[in-house]
């Protein structure tokens, strides 16, 4: 899955011009602090929670319609 990851970004760095190109892999080289790679875990655990809550909420509505309509 990672050398998967690895030649789309290739591929994708090839269509890019050559000096966005550099930078980005300039900056995939850079470490990632610890605390940024947990916030980050956070961010995505928060955005899932609110993802599913807005599913049910759409299901609590659908339902509604479907009982109001004769």
């Amino acid at each position: 899955m990672q050398q998967q990851n690895k030649r789309d970004r290739g591929r994708q760095a090839d269509a890019l011009p050559p000096r966005i190109s550099i930078l980005l892999e300039e900056i995939e080289k850079e470490p990632v602090p610890e605390r940024l790679l947990a916030l980050a875990r956070e961010l995505q655990e928060a955005l899932v929670e609110r993802r599913g809550l807005e599913r049910r909420c759409e299901a609590v509505e659908m339902q509604d319609l479907k009982v109001s309509q004769p």
